[in-house]
């Protein structure tokens, strides 16, 4: 299915870029000439004039953005970086001390046991777990609490 322009033979310019060569098109010119309201060379000044604008524009845009860029979205991207580099060194350092009690236990899941116990919030003391690959009362894992830092 074509669009609303198409349909009635109509062109469908979705840009300046696209739209300004129809300007200059003998057609336009015979019109605008023939009714006294430009000459060709105000027909083609106009054309050259609309296009450096549009230039400029694309530039100063383009310069506004690379700007943007270095000026916020690096230096946040690179804090964000380092979070979550210094999160993962962090749960290295935690998983490398966990005592993994089956042969062939997982990262996965040891990180599954980490999360469940360091982020919903268990009752100090308690030692079951919530990972169904296991018995609950057999998790070495310790629950860490603001009453039971570690």
């Amino acid at each position: 299915m074509g669009s609303e322009a198409e349909k009635r033979g109509l062109y469908n310019l979705k840009s300046t870029p696209d739209a300004l060569p129809y300007f200059i098109h003998e057609k336009n010119i015979d019109l605008f000439t023939s009714h006294h309201i430009f000459s060709k060379e105000e027909i083609f000044s106009r054309y050259e004039i609309l296009l450096e604008t549009y230039s400029k524009t694309i530039h100063i845009e383009a310069k506004t953005m690379e700007d943007m860029v270095r000026r916020d979205f690096l230096p946040a991207l690179m804090t964000y970086t380092d979070e979550v580099a210094a999160s993962i060194s962090a749960k290295k350092a935690v998983l490398a001390t966990l005592p993994l009690h089956r042969t062939g236990e997982t990262a996965d899941h040891t990180f599954r046991l980490l999360r469940s116990h360091l982020y919903r919030g268990r009752k100090a003391g308690s030692r079951s777990c919530n990972s169904r690959r296991h018995e609950r009362s057999a998790c070495p894992v310790p629950v860490l609490s603001r009453d039971n830092p570690a």
